[in-house]
């Protein structure tokens, strides 16, 4: 190449910079590295000045490297420092920031707080307030309702105490006029009968202590020394507590083959609760025998349970339950597949006779079928928990009258059937309703029909008896 005449060039190499090319700047030995500027520019190398020799591809000789001056450096330190204090600057402002941001946090939660216990203790307040309000008128209102109470005991017992007086005076005048029917030659039956006809039980019970304590002589022994028959027995039957008597017609139903379940419903099905409680006492004292038990030994199970939830848990007519109890038998019954016959059982036994006519009146608006068509539907006819039920839903008057047909049709007239009927009934209305339907039936009065079948002063009482308990010709 030198023969060209053009020099000779030494290699380029560590060391030698192309002509025009200023030095690179180099860090100084064993210096922190520099480090760029949080989210600043990255530094640049300053641009390298091309010359001629390397724009030709040759030219002059690298220059060797030079280190950047103690001036350079110097600023270049400083230029760091201030770049790090405006970071630092920047952070403790940041940090000064949140410092505030969470203060403020910190007091806005404390007021909510404080807020919200202003609150709580308002609403605790009025709280406190309204049930103080509330127990002033629960007191308020017990008061009244204790006076009410008090009042209506006070009545309660003035009129109890002038019943009781009226009982006492119709009792005396009852034994006077007995002792006067039948003191002397003969006994004046007609007397005996006007004086007795239309009296409660309770009032000629109370007749025989009268009549001991006037006349120091037996009622009961004198009347059965002067009458005789049917006569007698309907009068004896009258002045017998009627709880005795019904106790009577319950064991007579159920003693000896077989059991009379018609007799057993006259009493247990169409009987008030406290009737029935104090009929079950009476059964155990008369005869030493638990009703309870005698019930389940003669009847089937749901029957013997239908009467056993009467005996004990019978209650007055609720109007407030009715609804409730017709959409429960509904659900027992037609609602459902099968039949909870549990259900018909408590139902209708702890049914007073006016509850079930609420029952049928309601169940057939609602449900556009008869009670008796429902409980047939479920439970046929012939059973005798089925017998029982759609007795109760025939109804109580419904139910005597067609007894007593039972005791009049035919050849002959059940005379003992016709006394336990018309005596242990007249005071419960059923006969009023007893004698419609009679009339619709057969086109008679049941005071007509008493008139064809008996005789004497027998056929005088049962009519008079009648005629005073509602009833007329």
């Amino acid at each position: 190449m030198g023969g060209m005449g053009m020099p000779m060039q030494p290699p380029m190499g560590f060391g030698t910079m192309m002509p025009g090319m200023q030095a690179p700047m180099m860090m100084p030995v064993m210096q922190a590295p520099m480090m760029m500027p949080v989210m600043q520019a990255p530094m640049m190398m300053p641009a390298m000045q091309m010359g001629p020799a390397m724009q030709m591809g040759y030219g002059q000789p690298f220059q060797p490297f030079q280190a950047p001056s103690q001036a350079d450096q110097y600023a270049y330190q400083q230029e760091q420092a201030r770049l790090q204090k405006e970071r630092d600057d920047q952070h403790t402002q940041w940090q000064m920031q949140q410092q505030a941001a969470a203060a403020a946090a910190a007091q806005a939660e404390a007021a909510k707080k404080q807020r919200d216990a202003e609150a709580t203790k308002k609403a605790e307040a009025a709280l406190a307030e309204q049930k103080r309000a509330q127990e002033a008128l629960i007191r308020q209102r017990n008061e009244q309702a204790a006076k009410a109470l008090q009042q209506r005991a006070q009545s309660d017992a003035a009129f109890q105490a002038n019943q009781e007086r009226l009982i006492g005076d119709a009792a005396r005048t009852v034994a006077q006029e007995l002792r006067a029917a039948m003191k002397g030659l003969g006994t004046d039956e007609k007397r005996i009968i006007a004086a007795i006809a239309g009296k409660s039980n309770l009032c000629l019970v109370k007749a025989i202590d009268c009549y001991s304590q006037e006349f120091k002589r037996s009622l009961l022994s004198d009347l059965k020394d002067e009458l005789s028959g049917n006569l007698e027995d309907a009068i004896i039957m009258m002045f017998t507590n009627q709880a005795n008597v019904d106790a009577q017609t319950l064991r007579d139903a159920m003693k000896g083959l077989g059991t009379d379940e018609d007799r057993l419903d006259e009493i247990l099905l169409f009987r008030s609760g406290v009737e029935l409680r104090n009929i079950q006492r009476t059964y155990q004292s008369k005869f030493q025998r638990d009703l309870f038990e005698d019930l389940r030994d003669e009847c089937s199970s749901l029957a013997a349970s239908l009467y056993i939830t009467a005996l004990t848990d019978r209650v007055p007519h609720n109007p407030n339950v009715v609804q409730q109890e017709v959409k429960q038998l509904y659900e027992a019954g037609a609602g459902k597949i099968g039949t909870d016959e549990e259900k018909f059982a408590a139902i209708l036994g702890r049914a007073e006779p006016q509850h079930v006519e609420a029952l049928k009146d309601l169940y057939s608006r609602e449900y556009k079928v008869t009670l008796s068509k429902a409980i047939e539907s479920e439970f046929g006819t012939s059973d005798d928990i089925a017998r029982s039920m759609l007795n109760m839903a025939f109804g109580y008057g419904n139910f005597i009258g067609k007894r007593l047909l039972k005791a009049m049709e035919g050849a002959g007239t059940n005379e003992k059937m016709l006394i336990r009927l018309i005596i242990s009934h007249r005071e419960s209305g059923a006969l009023v309703q007893a004698n419609r339907y009679i009339q619709a039936k057969t086109n008679k009065t049941l005071i007509q029909w008493v008139k064809d079948e008996l005789s004497g002063k027998f056929e005088d009482l049962m009519v008079a008896i009648i005629n005073n308990f509602g009833i007329h010709a």
